[in-house]
């Protein structure tokens, strides 16, 4: 069984100070004068338990709980309410693990709210569910707030269903039901969405399913033509090949005269990449030296801005001090002024004060005579009530000696007859008994096993939640997994984004570089690329090829010679500078040497360094060109070895970077590991690796996330149908105590009736003796009595013309002590209305000083802050003739550097000339060759041509195509397997546009089409099932609701004659048809009148018809506890007296908590609690020990007053 304990309040209203109320069984009333702050308790209450609506709790605004502030306490930043509950009986056990449960809430002025049981942070809707059906919390009828008893009556018929249905215990089904309709709203949305896909993939898998078909047939005339194809290559193939073997020998004989001449050609080379890299070496710093002069130029452009820009704010600056000097002299007058209004309010409060004194003086002087009266007039109405019951008890005692004498008379007459009835009423009596005891026994039976099937229950539940808990735990460590799995791709794809944008952006290559690819595809055609971005090498081959490549890695490949000249231009119409271009038709692969060819033998080789590299094939050319007479070691040592035995004839690099030159030359020392253009490629290739096994690491996390919410999800819901199950059952069990307590109570009766009959069967026999002596005693103590009740009414007459002189003298002091009283309340205000004026005068005076103040501060500062920015200025001034004279230095040295390019360009041009002198000898020699080399050639590159077309087409090697074994070709048969390819290629081309993974997307298409007709049907079949459970509740809540109706109707008929003393009241349903939603009516007739509107009624008579349902629903669902504000305050004294009278009843089992200013309920209490407000804005509350002092004491000290 629910008990209310305590209620703690911090911040709320009017209770700065954390203040405790504890309460005990049976009654506690609350009591103080008026404003003290007693209703915010109720407030306080109702608030906790979760009431959203300000008017409920008499505000505007919910930031009204919050303590505002009062003299001398600042205003409080929050509002916090506790309630706490002892819930460690039963029956009536609230849902929550707890035996005591604490409810809390907390709000702040910035709007934030929290909820906490037992200090744990909660939702609201855990709170409203947690108390609903108990008659607690926001709807519940256990809190009736001050003024709103009548609204139970004055409301709507429709509006007072709440109560009725958390009387009913239908709340819970209620909210279940909308719950449901919730979801079967949210399913149909759903359907909507899932309809609106369905069709969409029916409308696309009619043409796919084509689409495939004929992706089919073009795979099958693929298959045809593939073979015809390729038999037709390898004949073609195997005939080029012998010829190219016969014009291999012949060009054999003349190569050893070539190498001699390419040796020559090499040092050439070399020679001119060392004048190259030293002449790009001069304009990069020719480059960087034109930057740092262009980027003073940009800092003494900024320095003559600021020092402009600080004197023009130093200016207006002066400007702004000088205006803000006159508004602090403005301001001191201000002040002045209002210091003589404060004289002047000061002296007005104080003779108004003088005169209130005086008044109140003669106000006590009249109290005192009025006391004096007072205590004379309750002398002589006590005399009078004492004669008046001492009358009345001697009238009633002699008419009661009247019936006794009518009673003997007639007793002996009815005894006759009454012998026989008592023998037939003994017997049904007996059967009725026999029936009572049998329904009692099938109700027990029902109870014991309605237990037994909700223990079974709330063990699967109990089982469930432990269940929850543990894939809550997993959930949570799956979902960090899937947080780190995240971010660790969320690394990996900025990495791989900042590698990709260097590569982009040509980050790291000269600007001539830059420049051409900005151009690419705008003003220039043909480009394809810098080098470094056209080829591949494996990371431990990276750094040897980026070193053997050196600047050559930012030669730009193009078409041809035309493309070069073209970039060539622009370059140098845009003044970016110089570059180096590889048109692809010029620059062709040499033969390598002897040596070279010698030095693949030797110890430590790992390869030629264009092997080593991945390009097209439309770039061998030029890598072979680059690289084709390097070879690639993996130390320095073997290197050496191998160049030392060619006679220094060879060029070699290590893995590690390290290089020997031909001629004999050294070049190494450390290489930045990871910098090159190189390695950056090869870093993204490795990191989008990564990024792929991350990626598939983070899928395989989800997909445990979501399997284990699906079985989160299952528990959920079988919990939440055991939890259904166990409310049914409860509730069926309910109605069975019901049948067991009225079954149990109908036995009892009926065995006291018989038990009363048989005794009274015994007695008939002695009563006659016994009237004859009654009679005559009677008789003589009439006489006696009506003589004493004579004298006693001439006392009352002399009585009661004293207390009428009382009376009058009494009204002449009232009508005094109220004149002086309204004199006392003008003076008041005159006093509140001097106070007002002083106080508004002395925040202007405290503000018109603040601003002077504030004006002098901000002159002062903006004085200082002008001459700051004047010596600023000056230092920003000297700042830029210092930078002046640093340009100047510069310009001279980048004149030098100019000079020293047109040095190394002389030097080169005297090279190039070698070179062609070189390279025209080496022409003559070709003169020999030519014929069979150009033959050679066409041969090799028709051959790469149809080996080209073979892979671009089927993706097959030569060898591959000759594995395959397709039939071989003759000259025979070759003229009709080329028709077959002719007129395969026509059949194909007849088939239009092919798509050919319509065949894997018409499956994937399909897959998903019936993948979401499922979905379908399952949403149709949820739909159903939901329409069955909101059937089932309603069908539930019906029945709870008419049940708990005709009981509260016949309750609230009981409650109303025992409180009216008669009369007749009465509740129907506006519409029997539809319980659920139609209106209630009631009907009330206080004795002795015919109501057919309660509006005709007077407010006491509402409030009372009011009082009675309400108890009339306690009487059917007890709330554990009930908190009235004032609902007796409309009613008289009699009535106060005889619903005080009801409640201490009721106080026997439930606890009632009254907030009141009558004595009459007041005298019921248990505990008593005073608020007080002794400080204006700050309630009190102080605690009566009913035990040390009576009620009348603590009444007199502090309510009189």
């Amino acid at each position: 069984m629910l008990y209310l304990k305590s209620l703690e309040l911090h911040g709320f209203k009017s209770f700065p100070e954390k203040t405790v109320l504890n309460f005990g069984a049976g009654a506690t009333v609350i009591v103080g004068p008026n404003g003290s702050g007693k209703s915010n308790i109720t407030d306080a209450m109702r608030w906790v338990l979760g009431e959203l609506s300000t008017k409920n709790i008499r505000g505007s605004k919910m930031e009204d709980v919050i303590f505002v502030g009062a003299d001398g306490r600042r205003p409080m930043s929050f509002a916090e309410v506790s309630v706490t509950f002892d819930d460690s009986e039963e029956p009536r056990k609230l849902n929550s693990p707890y035996t005591e449960i604490t409810v809390t809430r907390r709000y702040y002025r910035s709007g934030d709210s929290e909820y906490y049981i037992n200090r744990k942070p909660v939702r609201l809707r855990d709170i409203n569910e947690l108390f609903m059906n108990t008659g607690i919390g926001r709807d519940g009828y256990s809190i009736i707030g001050q003024g709103r008893i009548a609204e139970i009556i004055s409301k709507k018929n429709e509006d007072r269903r709440s109560i009725f249905e958390e009387t009913a215990g239908i709340s819970k089904y209620r909210y279940r039901k909308h719950e449901s309709e919730k979801k079967l709203s949210e399913t149909e949305a759903n359907m909507l969405r899932v309809r609106d896909i369905l069709t969409e993939l029916e409308s696309r898998v009619g043409p796919m399913e084509k689409a495939a078909q004929k992706a089919r047939r073009f795979l099958e005339l693929f298959a045809v033509k593939k073979e015809a194809d390729v038999s037709l290559f390898l004949w073609d193939m195997a005939k080029k090949r012998d010829e190219s073997a016969r014009l291999a020998e012949a060009i054999a004989l003349s190569t050893h005269e070539l190498e001699m001449i390419e040796d020559t050609e090499s040092q050439l080379d070399a020679m001119s990449e060392r004048l190259f890299a030293a002449s790009e070496d001069n304009k990069a710093a020719e480059s960087k030296l034109y930057g740092e002069i262009k980027a003073k130029r940009n800092l003494l452009h900024a320095l003559e801005n600021e020092y402009k820009l600080l004197e023009n704010n130093a200016g207006h600056g002066r400007d702004t001090a000088l205006k803000d000097e006159a508004a602090s002299v403005m301001y001191k007058e201000t002040v002045a002024s209002e210091e003589e209004n404060c004289e002047r309010f000061i002296t007005a409060a104080q003779t108004a004060e003088k005169k209130l004194g005086e008044i109140e003086a003669e106000i006590g002087v009249l109290a005192d005579e009025r006391d004096v009266l007072r205590e004379k007039r309750a002398a002589a109405e006590t005399a009078l009530e004492t004669a008046l019951a001492e009358q009345r008890q001697l009238e009633a005692a002699r008419a009661d000696i009247d019936v006794r004498l009518g009673v003997i008379e007639n007793s002996g007459i009815e005894d006759q007859g009454r012998s026989g009835d008592i023998a037939g009423e003994l017997e049904g009596y007996r059967k009725e008994a026999l029936r009572a005891e049998e329904n009692r026994d099938n109700a027990a039976d029902s109870i014991a096993s309605f237990e037994k099937e909700i223990n079974e229950a709330e063990g699967e539940c109990a089982r469930l939640r432990s269940e929850i808990a543990t894939l809550d735990s997993e959930i949570e460590n799956t979902l960090r997994k899937s947080a780190a799995a995240s971010s660790e791709c969320e690394g990996l794809r900025s990495r791989i984004a900042a590698l990709k944008r260097i590569e982009e952006h040509f980050e790291g290559y000269q600007s001539s570089v830059r420049f051409v690819m900005g151009q690419a595809g705008k003003t220039l055609s043909g480009i394809h690329g810098p080098i470094s971005q056209l080829i591949k090498a494996e990371p431990e081959h990276a750094t040897a090829i980026e070193i053997a490549m050196g600047g050559g890695l930012q030669n730009i490949i193009v078409d041809d010679e035309n493309a070069s000249k073209a970039a060539m231009a622009a370059l140098k119409r845009a003044g970016a500078g110089r570059a180096t271009f590889s048109p692809i038709t010029t620059m062709k692969a040499s033969t390598r040497s002897r040596e070279l060819e010698a030095a693949s033998k030797d110890a430590g080789f790992v390869g030629f360094a264009d092997e080593l590299v991945r390009c097209d094939d439309r770039y061998r050319g030029i890598v072979s060109y680059y690289l084709g007479r390097t070879a690639v070691f993996d130390n320095i040592d073997n290197a050496t070895v191998a160049a030392k035995r060619s006679g220094w004839k060879i060029r070699t690099v290590t893995l590690d970077g390290q290089q020997t030159n031909s001629g004999g030359s050294f070049t190494g020392g450390s290489v930045k590991q990871g910098s090159g253009f190189l390695t950056r490629a090869g870093q993204i290739d490795k990191l989008e690796g990564e990024l792929r096994s991350a990626e598939k690491k983070y899928e395989t996390v989800q997909n445990e996330v979501d399997e284990l919410r699906e079985k989160r999800g299952a528990c959920a819901s079988d919990m939440a149908a055991y939890d259904e199950k166990c409310a049914l059952m409860r509730a069926l069990m309910r109605s069975e105590q019901a049948a067991f307590d009225e079954a149990e109570a109908k036995l009892g009766v009926t065995l006291s009736l018989i038990e009363k009959l048989e005794k009274d069967a015994e007695s008939l026999g002695e009563s006659e003796k016994q009237r004859a002596e009654e009679r005559a005693g009677l008789e003589r103590e009439r006489i006696a009595l009506t003589e004493k009740i004579d004298d006693i009414a001439q006392k009352r007459l002399e009585t009661d013309s004293q207390k009428y002189d009382c009376d009058t003298r009494m009204e002449q002091i009232a009508e005094s002590v109220n004149g002086l009283m309204i004199s006392a309340a003008e003076t008041r205000r005159d006093i509140e209305a001097a106070n007002a004026s002083l106080e508004d005068s002395r925040a202007r005076m405290e503000d018109a000083r603040s601003r002077s103040e504030e004006y002098a501060a901000s002159a002062e500062k903006l004085r200082a802050d002008a001459d700051m920015a004047e010596k600023i200025a000056s230092e920003k001034k000297s700042e830029a003739s210092a930078v002046e004279r640093d340009i100047a230095d510069m310009e001279e040295k980048r004149a030098s550097l100019e000079t020293g390019g047109l040095d190394y360009e002389k030097k080169i041009r005297e090279l190039q000339s070698r070179t062609r002198e070189v390279a025209s000898k080496k022409e003559l020699v070709y003169k020999a060759h030519s014929k069979n080399e150009n033959r050679y050639e066409g041969l090799t590159s028709d051959i790469e041509k149809m080996t080209t077309r073979l892979w671009d087409e089927y993706e097959l090697t030569v060898t591959a195509a000759a594995e395959l074994g397709y039939p071989e070709v003759t000259e025979e048969n070759r003229a009709e397997i080329a028709a077959t390819l002719n007129e395969t290629k026509n059949q194909i081309k007849a088939l239009g546009q092919v798509n050919v993974d319509a065949i894997e997307e018409y499956a994937e298409l399909k897959e998903r089409y019936d993948h979401v007709k499922t979905q379908m049907d399952d949403l149709e079949k949820s739909k159903d099932e939901l329409f069955g459970i909101i059937s089932a509740i309603e069908e539930e809540m019906k029945r709870m609701f008419v049940e708990a109706f005709h009981k509260i109707n016949k309750n609230f008929g009981e409650v109303f004659r025992e409180l009216f003393g008669g009369g007749s009241a009465e509740l129907s349903l506006t519409d029997p048809e539809d319980v659920l939603n139609c209106g209630i009516e009631i009907s009330a007739a206080p004795p002795g009148k015919m109501i057919k509107n309660l509006s005709l009624l007077s407010g006491g008579e509402q409030a009372f018809i009011a009082i009675a349902l309400l108890f009339a629903l306690i009487k059917v669902n007890p709330s554990p506890f009930c908190i009235f504000d004032e609902i007796e305050a409309a009613l008289d004294e009699v009535n106060v007296t005889r619903v005080a009278n009801y409640m201490h009843r009721v106080a026997a089992e439930l606890q009632i908590i009254m907030i009141t200013h009558r004595r009459g309920t007041m005298e019921i209490a248990d505990t008593l609690y005073g608020v007080t407000m002794p400080s204006h804005g700050i309630s009190k509350v102080f605690t009566l020990d009913v035990g040390s002092v009576s009620r009348q004491e603590f009444m007199k000290e502090h309510l009189d007053s």
